[in-house]
């Protein structure tokens, strides 16, 4: 079956909260082409080009990666994906990256069908992570939060940023918010209904 809708959607949520995976099966739903933020900065360090360098020394550093350097990274795979379609995973992260997301799409002539919200609690995402690291898997392969004092941290600093971005796509009337407590497939098919709609 052919479900092309050519959505151009963002997913927001915390680290570990499972935005990745539902971006995949929406992707995969849809015919979507999934961008993660977090995957194209990863591409540009090991593929050591200059861009790369500079974002590496950032992130080692512990530091946000600047707008500027961030849109030279996302911009060519956006305007790639306007067709078929598209779900963004890890971005807008700030006020100014929303402008930034709208200028590209003015560009295009495009607008954001829907931005889907995964809210969940911290408490949630520490008792799945205790569940995966018992069992003896790795909770996120290769990130420092592994570490829960670390993960704390960043959830606090995730939400003081995401709340205005909440605000601005509520105003719009493109904000679906999403209850990421459930198992994988009740958010899916969550998910699913709504963007149906």
């Amino acid at each position: 079956m052919d479900n092309q809708k050519n959505f151009k959607l963002v997913i927001i949520g915390p680290s570990g909260g499972g935005k990745g995976t539902q971006a995949k099966l929406i992707a995969d739903e849809y015919n979507l082409t999934h961008i993660s933020m977090g995957d194209l900065l990863r591409e540009q360090i090991n593929s050591g080009s200059d861009l790369g360098i500079k974002i590496d020394s950032l992130v080692k550093a512990g530091k946000w990666v600047p707008d500027q350097l961030v849109v030279d990274v996302l911009r060519p795979r956006l305007e790639e994906a306007m067709d078929p379609g598209f779900i963004l995973d890890g971005f807008p992260r700030a006020q100014k990256q929303i402008d930034i997301l709208d200028e590209i799409l003015r560009e295009k002539k495009a607008d954001l069908d829907a931005v889907l919200f995964l809210s969940i609690r911290p408490e949630i995402i520490l008792a799945r992570r205790e569940k995966v690291v018992k069992s003896g898997g790795k909770f996120q392969e290769g990130r420092s939060d592994d570490d829960p004092e670390i993960f704390k941290k960043r959830f606090q600093s995730y939400l003081d940023t995401i709340d205005p971005i909440l605000e601005e796509y509520k105003k719009r009337g493109i904000l679906i918010e999403i209850n990421g407590e459930r198992s994988v497939e009740d958010i899916f098919e969550n998910i699913k209904r709504e963007l149906e709609r």
